[in-house]
C-alpha cells in the first residue's frame, strides 16, 4: 500500500509541475522589433502588428511566425532574424519579410547549464540570468559563441524579468518594481537611482525599445514614455488589447 501511494504521489506531482510548465509557456508576450513594430506570442504563434499614430495597432496579415512546440520565449534579435528559446538553447530563425521564416542552422546558442531566462542585451549579445545573476554572450560569425565585453551583473533583488533598454542599459523587474542598471566609464554596472517604475499591478512581460515600453498583463499591453528627466510615465490612451 506505502509503494502505491508513493508511485500515486510521483505521478501527480508530475503532473502538477507539467501543468506549472505548460501555463509558463502558453502565457502571452510582447517584444519590440522596431518603434513600431511589435510581435505577441500566444503559445507557438507569433503574430505582428504595427501602428503609425503609437495608439493604434493594426495586424500584419500573412506575416505569422509558427514557433517550435516547447518554445519559452521569443524576442528579437538582429536584422532579420528572430530567436526563440526552449529551455537553455536559443535558435535562430531568419525571414525573408514577405512572411516566411527560415531555421538558420550553425547558429544556435547552447547554454552549459539551466536557466531562468535569456534576453537579447543589444547587437550580437544574449544575456542570461539564473538566480540573480546574468552573464553575456556573444557571436560575431555563425555561431562562435563566448562570452561578451559586459561584466557579470549580480542584482541585490530577486529577479523575475529582465530587458534591454538601450545600449548598455537593462531594466531588471523583482515583483511589481523595475530597476534601472547601466554601466559607467570603468566598465562596471551601476544603479541609476531615482529612476524606478513601479506598476499598478503584476504583469507577464515587459519589453523596451529605447524611449517606449511596453508592459503586458493578460491580452492588454500598457505604454510608458519616457520623460525628459529620465523617469517613465504611463501613455494615457495608448493601451493595445488583442
Amino acid at each position: 500500500m506505502r509503494r502505491i501511494f508513493i508511485i500515486l504521489t510521483l505521478i501527480a506531482s508530475a503532473a502538477l509541475l507539467s501543468e506549472c510548465n505548460k501555463s509558463k509557456s502558453s502565457k502571452a508576450q510582447c517584444f519590440f522589433i522596431f518603434e513600431h513594430f511589435l510581435g505577441v506570442r500566444q503559445g507557438t504563434t507569433v503574430k505582428f502588428y504595427h501602428t503609425n499614430d503609437a495608439k493604434t495597432w493594426k495586424y500584419s496579415t500573412g506575416k505569422d511566425f509558427k514557433a517550435p512546440a516547447k518554445t519559452d520565449a521569443a524576442f528579437y534579435f538582429v536584422n532579420n532574424y528572430m530567436a526563440v528559446r526552449e529551455g537553455k538553447v536559443v535558435k535562430f530563425f531568419i525571414t525573408d519579410n514577405t512572411g516566411t521564416w527560415k531555421y538558420s542552422p550553425g547558429r544556435d546558442f547552447s547554454y552549459p547549464y539551466s536557466v531562468d531566462g535569456i534576453f537579447h542585451y543589444h547587437d550580437t549579445i544574449l544575456g542570461v540570468w539564473k538566480g540573480k545573476t546574468i552573464n553575456f554572450y556573444q557571436s560575431f560569425t555563425l555561431g562562435d559563441w563566448h562570452r561578451g565585453p559586459a561584466k557579470e551583473f549580480i542584482s541585490p533583488d530577486a529577479i523575475d524579468e529582465v530587458f534591454s533598454v538601450a545600449s548598455s542599459i537593462i531594466g531588471v523587474r523583482s515583483g511589481r518594481t523595475v530597476k534601472f542598471y547601466g554601466i559607467d566609464e570603468h566598465a562596471n554596472w551601476f544603479y541609476s537611482a531615482g529612476k524606478d517604475l513601479t506598476l499598478p499591478d503584476d504583469v507577464d512581460n515587459i519589453t523596451c525599445n529605447g524611449s517606449k515600453m511596453a508592459v503586458l498583463k493578460g491580452k492588454t499591453i500598457k505604454f510608458y514614455e519616457m520623460g525628459s528627466d529620465g523617469k517613465w510615465n504611463y501613455a494615457e490612451g495608448h493601451d493595445f488589447s488583442f
